[in-house]
């Protein structure tokens, strides 16, 4: 992804979680876990029968990734940035740092999760890895008092 594609993401992602609500069939998208593993079966689903979808499966992808970092983003707070790290898995696609405000933390992809969903390496469910990250936010919140 290049920068005006990355730039164009971010200014679509409400637009992307809108039209995810309506595949749902939902009035408004939120970030629940069972509205997560909705969205992570869902993509499951998808990956076995692309014909499922009315959009190219790449733009399926773009709103699969742009509701799991804002849901990332709304328990754990971060924010969006290109990777411009060649040697990451998560080169050139939209990851999310300074989670838990803190810039030391690891970058998150959900480009990476969706790959290892893909690849069938994905042993956990995505809202459990969310669990993780608000634990281990709660934690690094309690050190700073």
């Amino acid at each position: 992804m290049k920068k005006n594609d990355f730039k164009y993401f971010l200014d679509t992602i409400d637009e992307k979680l809108s039209f995810l609500s309506e595949i749902l069939n939902l009035e408004k998208i939120d970030f629940e876990f069972s509205t997560i593993d909705k969205v992570e079966n869902l993509y499951r689903e998808v990956i076995k029968d692309k014909s499922k979808l009315k959009i190219s499966f790449e733009k399926f992808e773009l709103i699969i990734y742009a509701y799991i970092g804002e849901a990332i983003i709304s328990y754990v707070s971060g924010n969006w940035v290109l990777c411009s790290a060649k040697k990451d898995d998560a080169f050139e696609t939209p990851i999310i740092v300074n989670w838990a405000n803190n810039p030391k933390n690891i970058s998150i992809s959900p480009f990476v999760w969706c790959e290892l969903i893909k690849l069938g390496k994905m042993n956990i469910k995505i809202s459990e890895l969310i669990q993780k990250l608000i634990r281990n936010y709660n934690e690094q919140l309690n050190v700073k008092k």
